[in-house]
């Protein structure tokens, strides 16, 4: 990230494994002490491609606008990360995290896709406030009965088995029965 000044946008560069720059992103909304400090709205997302898909970053309040998403959407598109920080002004981060989870689902669900979220551990402070501490990942067509979100729980790192073709053939059924809020994610006009 770059030392913001006022006025700047905030800038992260995303690499390869061999340390290659492959790709940009600009905060697209600063949120609470980002815009007292000055800093502007970006225009950059950040996407890259893994294994012949899509992949795109939303940092933090980015994932909760809407507008984002279909700014960004292409049929390649199968993944979404959010890396945050939250913080809750609440006693506890139970809210707050029940908020991410559930903006993860909705996302995954409306677009067809699957959204990671990141957030740092309970109990980290900034200003007093304590992180939520969320962190799974949401998929749009679970197999089993445990649900949209698969949460990280008390681990610090796990993996998460993913089904790229049952996601496709979720987005292509949504498309067809007029479901899937942005038809470009099957590669078809939209439904007038």
């Amino acid at each position: 990230m770059n030392n913001a000044t006022a006025l700047d946008s905030i800038v992260v560069p995303f690499a390869d494994p061999s340390g290659k720059i492959i790709s940009h992103y600009e905060k697209l909304r600063p949120y609470g002490v980002e815009s007292k400090l000055g800093i502007v709205p970006g225009n950059l997302t950040g996407q890259f491609e893994i294994d012949g898909c899509r992949v795109l970053v939303l940092i933090c309040a980015d994932s909760g606008i809407r507008k984002s998403f279909l700014a960004t959407s292409k049929s390649d598109l199968m993944f979404i990360f959010v890396p945050t920080f939250s913080i809750s002004s609440r006693g506890t981060a139970r809210a707050a995290r029940s908020l991410w989870k559930s903006m993860a689902v909705a996302r995954a669900y409306e677009f067809g896709v699957y959204v990671g979220i990141s957030d740092w551990r309970y109990p980290c402070e900034y200003h007093s406030l304590k992180s939520s501490s969320v962190g799974g990942l949401a998929d749009p067509r679970p197999r089993t009965h445990h649900g949209f979100f698969l949460n990280l729980g008390r681990r610090r790192i796990d993996r998460f088995t993913v089904d790229i073709e049952r996601v496709r053939d979720f987005r292509q059924h949504r498309s067809n029965h007029a479901f899937l809020s942005d038809e470009r994610l099957t590669g078809n006009p939209p439904v007038q």
